[in-house]
């Protein structure tokens, strides 16, 4: 079982587990998470090289993932679509798998 925690108002979204639907290397389930969570990361690294950020945090491992950044006040809006189409892509799967996908918002 994955489990996605998200805390809009510190930007954060964790990430543990494994979906465990099919063998390693053919989960799709886990497929699909973990490009929306190397997706993140990469958009929060680009933030950062773009200046909008004071700071970020960016862990993404084998079957664990954090990632967090503090934006720069003008920017905020703009990491909160980020985050939250993510967040959206995250839910979706969790719908559509919930024996593989726990998502909560914080």
């Amino acid at each position: 079982m994955i489990r996605v925690r998200y805390t809009p108002e510190k930007f954060r979204i964790t990430v543990e587990g494994h979906a465990g639907s099919a063998e390693r290397g053919r989960d799709l389930v886990c497929a699909a998470v973990s490009t929306l969570v190397l997706t993140l990361g990469e958009n929060v690294a680009r933030m950062k090289k773009a200046g909008w950020l004071e700071g970020h945090a960016v862990e993404i491992m084998a079957g664990k993932a954090r990632i967090q950044c503090l934006p720069r006040e003008e920017w905020k809006e703009a990491a909160e679509v980020v985050f939250g189409a993510v967040f959206a892509g995250l839910e979706l799967l969790g719908e559509r798998w919930p024996g593989f996908v726990k998502v909560l918002k914080e």
